[in-house]
């Protein structure tokens, strides 16, 4: 039924382009008819290799971190917040915990990457986003849908790619950043990267070095049933240390990038039980080589590439807490992993093709979990191809497909796709799309292999969950494909507004649940299914106050959400937890051409049940954030001040979690 739909959308969006009408016959075209020979045939579709832009596909959001940056963003949980369709969910302050949801998923479905490459390990499929530092990030992609085909792995829900910056339109020559935060709660980041450019007979080389450093006590009060209380055991310190060589000729690029990281956080628990001695450490290594071998160097999809990544980690962790009621806990674990990639794009005709190999092997060595070993095997090829009709709109149309081969304790063959068509209007800022795709997640390996406690078992047969999702969306003004790829800046007197509307319908199955055996032993088990669907809004408008050096932003996002449990049993068609059927996000503020910005924004969140019967609610809030920079010197450096929960509210995000109240972070950027 899904495919059957998404075959007559995508054939409607053809004959609207057929439909719009021929330009005039060309001036040779008349004179020979006129001399009554015969008319020449009349093409009506052609077709060329598309370009190689994401956002002609639906389910699409690109966000440029750098008006993010001068807003007071500090990690990517920051910046993602405020996108229709995620949701963030905190647990406790900006430097505690953070969770994100894609069109009202579980936070395991989400899959986290660095520049189409996963973040996370088998461990756990659970990204922290607060973790997520923005140094070396130009601009994150978001997926909204099954992103399997795409990246693999993972990603039932969606993916969130941060992508690095590059470095390649920049003149030779030394320049770095560096930004110094202050926050609330006695937080404290220092962030540094320089880079050198450096033009030679072969090419151009680039050596980069960068760090990044976070304190944080981390101490508050929060209100509970009346009382004051205070927040123990929720700080930490964080520190990474990352070495990067590119060498970019005309035909290629290699480039090889280190990285030592190094984190300890305590966990303080809910506040029903709060953890006062909890800690978890972990120091990591990694070393990547990635280069690229192309017709004429350029970024073009027109040209035949060879590209290759391969990388080389290992992570070791240790959990402690002395103070545990059944007894002092410790553990360790050392996991290595090593992947490889190896991608020909080449086109064929009016048809762009790509066959990506890859592979993935994971090594635990947990004393909870035992020893115990993963790999994944792929490939996944892409066609992409636009047709051009005779009126100049434009059908873009791709596919990419996937099968994984994952060899734990029962061998799975994991098939996965993505689908999508979408049609750019000819003399109108308008695209129109429809995608269907299919993906899957893994479970780690706690669900797989959780030795027996005196609670909890894992279980080693467990199945991938599934998911399969159909959607629709229209972009209009700024946000329309053609516009995003080839639009210009704002003149003294022009605006520029956009709009796009998405509606989509997901159902996932093989659900994993944590469920009691008849030994009383939680189990994980494959039993749940939902039903998810629902709408999003996203406006945005620019518009510069007459010939001022000023221009009004605004904002405006809305969601709609459906989502059920597909259950038997007292929870069937119930709403699953945490997801509120209305929210919506705006912000307005005022930009300067010499980098000044001040914004006022607000988040709203509808009631949302807690248990699965939905016998618990938390009631709706609004929060309102402001932002104020100012630059010191133009394009050089920023001093800012942005303020999250300005109005002091009380409300409960997280259940069992607290509520710090007003946040404040002041900001210092220099850039040479």
């Amino acid at each position: 039924m899904i495919r059957t739909c998404a075959a007559r959308i995508l054939a409607i969006l053809v004959l609207l382009g057929l439909a719009a009408g021929a330009p005039p016959p060309r001036a040779s075209e008349t004179r020979q008819n006129s001399n009554g020979g015969d008319p020449p045939p009349e093409t009506i579709v052609t077709a060329r290799a598309p370009d190689s832009d994401r956002r002609q596909t639906p389910g699409v959001v690109v966000l440029e971190l750098e008006k993010h940056r001068q807003e007071g963003a500090v990690t990517a949980a920051d910046v993602v917040r405020r996108v229709p369709g995620v949701i963030l969910q905190r647990q406790g302050s900006g430097f505690e915990s953070s969770s994100v949801r894609i069109r009202g998923s579980d936070s395991e479905q989400v899959i986290l990457l660095r520049d189409g490459r996963p973040i996370l390990d088998g461990r756990t499929s659970l990204a922290d986003l607060s973790r997520i530092s923005l140094e070396g990030i130009e601009r994150i992609e978001i997926i909204l849908g099954p992103a399997t085909a795409l990246y693999g792995v993972g990603g039932a829900a969606g993916a969130i790619n941060l992508i690095s910056a590059d470095s390649s339109g920049e003149p030779p020559g030394i320049q770095g950043t560096t930004r110094g935060i202050w926050g609330s709660f006695g937080e404290y980041r220092l962030e540094t990267e320089a880079s050198r450019i450096q033009e030679t007979d072969t090419g151009r080389i680039t050596y980069t070095v960068a760090a990044a450093g976070t304190y944080a006590e981390n101490s508050y009060s929060y209100t509970r049933a009346g009382s004051e209380e205070t927040r123990e055991n929720a700080g930490g310190e964080e520190g990474s240390l990352r070495l990067q060589v590119k060498q970019q000729g005309k035909r290629h690029h290699i480039g090889i990038e280190t990285s030592f990281s190094h984190f300890s956080r305590g966990l303080p628990g809910t506040i029903e039980f709060p953890a006062v001695s909890a800690e978890l450490q972990e120091d990591q290594t990694s070393l990547r080589v990635h280069g690229k071998i192309s017709e004429d160097g350029s970024k073009n999809s027109r040209r035949w590439s060879i590209t290759g990544d391969a990388g080389l980690s290992r992570s070791d962790r240790t959990y402690q807490d002395r103070d545990y009621p059944l007894g002092a806990l410790k553990s360790d674990s050392s996991l290595t992993l090593l992947h490889g990639s190896i991608t020909l794009a080449t086109p064929l005709g009016p048809v762009s093709l790509g066959l990506p190999l890859m592979g993935r092997w994971e090594f635990l060595d947990d004393t909870a979990l035992g020893e115990r070993d993963r790999t994944l095997l792929g490939a996944g090829p892409s066609l992409e191809t636009v047709l051009i009709l005779k009126n100049r709109s434009e059908v873009n149309l791709n596919l990419q497909a996937r099968a994984e081969l994952s060899s734990q304790e029962d061998e799975h063959l994991l098939p996965s796709f993505r689908a999508a068509g979408g049609w750019n209007a000819a003399a109108r800022p308008l695209w129109i799309g429809v995608s269907l795709s299919r993906g899957y997640r893994l479970p780690d390996f706690s669900e797989l292999f959780l030795e027996q406690s005196a609670f909890a078992v894992g279980n080693p047969h467990l199945d991938p969950e599934r998911s399969q999702s159909v959607e629709a969306e229209l972009r209009w003004g700024g946000l329309a494909a053609r516009s995003a790829e080839k639009g210009a800046p704002l003149g003294p007197l022009s605006s520029k507004t956009g709009v796009r509307i998405a509606l989509h319908r997901t159902t996932y199955e093989d659900l994993i649940q944590w469920l009691p055996d008849p030994n009383g032993f939680w189990r994980p088990r494959n039993t749940g299914s939902a039903l998810i669907y629902g709408g999003e809004v996203d406006l945005s408008c620019q518009v510069p106050l007459g010939l001022s050096a000023w221009t009004f932003e605004g904002e405006l996002g809305g969601e709609l959400l459906q989502a059920l449990d597909r259950n038997t049993g007292v929870t069937y068609n119930k709403q699953l937890p945490y997801r509120s059927e209305l929210s919506f996000n705006s912000s307005a503020g005022l930009a300067h051409m010499m980098g000044h910005r001040f914004s006022l924004s607000t988040t709203s969140r509808g009631a949302r049940p807690v248990t699965r019967q939905n016998t618990v609610w938390l009631d709706p809030y609004i929060s309102i954030d402001a932002s104020c920079t100012v630059a010191l010197r133009p394009h050089k450096a920023y001093l800012g001040i942005s303020l999250r929960n300005a109005l002091d509210e009380e409300y409960i995000e997280t259940r069992f979690y607290p509520n710090p109240g007003r946040e404040v972070r002041i900001s210092l950027e220099v850039r040479w």
